[in-house]
């Protein structure tokens, strides 16, 4: 990409312009020589003028969660869906908490080669870890039940992994987050569930409705982990690709 800027009725000032890339970034450096106070004032607006034309990274998700969506729409965040289906099986040897990263990468993986030199994708996975164990999603009623039950009166473990992907780089991480539900009665588990009905949830539940505020004691993390994305690792992450969340907006 090639910016230009003339030179009109200066006198005594002098500028080169260079551009070059960096993570996705592409910077217009524009070096003035000034001999004057007017050309001083010159080279403070072309100075200002430059950070005008960073141009950042285009966010697209990968993922049909609504939770995910909000979320990045709540840290003012523009991005594009790119959905597919997945497989959303892993090697039978594969530590269990490496399963969430493993997915992410996979999802990502799926589509690598739709991403553009311009983007950067975010893949993400959700499991509900109890005593070795992994919940995903309940197929049905009976059980989304049965997955609160166990639950209901014991801590269990979230963990996610996140997948980011250009076309020169990739990241995966992952975040856990502790989780405990006081004791659940039948009834207060029947009615979420028949209720809220949620199918499309890992272990069954959404801390953010209903059953998160009438059953969750405590909780040891990220909340937002908890929703299918850690936000702030996230955010953090994203600056290492040059993404700067103050800008996207503006985009």
């Amino acid at each position: 990409m090639k910016h230009c800027i003339k030179n009109k009725g200066i006198i005594g000032a002098g500028r080169k312009t260079k551009g070059h890339s960096s993570n996705g970034i592409t910077v217009l450096t524009i070096s003035v020589k000034y001999s004057s106070c007017c050309d001083y004032n010159i080279h403070l607006f072309l100075k200002s003028l430059t950070h005008s034309l960073i141009f950042t990274l285009k966010i697209i998700l990968a993922s049909k969660s609504p939770r995910r969506q909000q979320l990045l729409s709540d840290l003012g965040i523009r991005f594009s869906l790119l959905l597919t289906e997945v497989d959303e099986t892993y090697p039978a040897d594969l530590h269990i908490g490496k399963v969430p990263e493993y997915l992410s990468a996979k999802k990502a993986d799926a589509i690598r080669n739709l991403i553009k030199t311009d983007e950067l994708l975010i893949a993400a996975d959700t499991v509900v870890l109890f005593e070795d164990q992994i919940f995903g999603k309940p197929e049905n009623t009976e059980e989304a039940k049965k997955m609160l039950t166990i639950l209901s009166g014991n801590i269990h473990e979230v963990i996610t992994g996140v997948t980011l992907l250009t076309k020169d780089k990739a990241v995966t991480f992952s975040e856990l987050t502790s989780v405990h539900f006081r004791k659940l009665s039948d009834s207060v588990i029947n009615h979420y569930v028949e209720t809220f009905h949620p199918f499309d949830k890992a272990g069954g539940y959404a801390i953010q409705e209903w059953i998160g505020l009438v059953g969750i004691e405590k909780i040891s993390g990220c909340y937002y982990n908890v929703m299918g994305l850690p936000v702030c690792r996230l955010v953090k992450e994203l600056e290492s690709f040059g993404i700067n969340l103050l800008h996207n907006q503006d985009q």
